[in-house]
């Protein structure tokens, strides 16, 4: 199957559904690093733990 022949709708779908990972790995990071502090203020953890 060659490139041009893949409908344009199918190529649309296949781009936003692969650039929406690089959204979510950004926004779950985001969330973590958020979390983490939060946590660590709250169990009063050193670096180390």
């Amino acid at each position: 199957m060659s490139f041009e022949n893949i409908p344009l709708l199918d190529k649309i779908k296949t781009f936003l559904v692969t650039s929406s990972g690089f959204l979510l790995d950004g926004y779950n990071l985001s969330v973590i690093s958020f979390a983490s502090t939060i946590i660590r203020e709250q169990l009063n953890l050193t670096p180390f733990e």
